[in-house]
């Protein structure tokens, strides 16, 4: 594939989530995708706790100049958040003008489950949520899916990474079908069909959001 768009000098991204979501996957495919556009393109393995349940995520740079896998404060374009806490966690790495797409899904701390009543573990995740979703809107932009609930609508289960990526199409200047080709590079045969449809399902429900957001009227 010969796809070239006009790319910035750098563009970073970081992935965010939790051990067992597949960052590391969803890190591998921007990366295939941004090497089908540029030769520049870095990426970090992992960050942070990578099993089951941690707190993990993976940067990504690609653009029209060599890179560096690290970045300063302030300076990510985009985070993609494959748990609303981490992406809320990540948003103070953004630029002024950075974006955030994340699932809304939000794994609680273990705290909350352990040593409280029911009602109290619910009502602290409650205004966790809150929280976080006031950190996410603290983004230049911001785009919140329900990635989880459109995948088991679509019988997609397992694929909401995929999908979370094909909503930060949107805000990648990348193509598509850059990521397309790089999700074939990517993904193993038997999960292939699945994940190319998330993909692509991911870029739908952001066109959706965009259209929603763009004719909502002033309140």
């Amino acid at each position: 594939m010969n796809i070239v768009p006009v790319l910035p000098p750098s563009f970073t991204v970081v992935i965010a989530g939790i051990g067992g979501q597949g960052v590391m996957l969803a890190s591998r495919v921007l990366a295939a995708a941004g090497s089908l556009c540029t030769e520049h393109v870095c990426r970090t393995e992992s960050r942070g706790l990578s099993q089951r349940g941690g707190s993990v995520w993976s940067l990504v740079r690609f653009g029209s100049r060599a890179l560096a896998p690290v970045s300063g404060v302030s300076s990510v374009d985009l985070v993609i958040g494959l748990d609303a806490l981490e992406a809320a966690r990540a948003v103070p790495s953004l630029k002024p003008t950075g974006a955030v797409v994340s699932d809304r899904q939000l794994s609680a701390p273990l705290h909350l489950s352990r040593g409280w009543s029911e009602d109290a573990a619910e009502a602290e995740t409650a205004m966790l949520r809150e929280r976080v979703e006031r950190g996410i809107a603290q983004a230049h932009q911001a785009l919140v899916l329900d990635a989880q609930e459109i995948v088991q609508r679509l019988g997609l289960s397992g694929c909401a990474n995929t999908l979370v990526l094909g909503a930060a199409s949107a805000l990648l200047p990348l193509p598509l079908a850059c990521l397309e080709a790089a999700v074939r590079h990517c993904v193993h045969a038997e999960t292939l069909a699945s994940n190319l449809q998330a993909l692509n399902a991911g870029a739908r429900e952001a066109e959706t959001l965009a259209l929603a957001n763009a004719t909502r009227p002033a309140v």
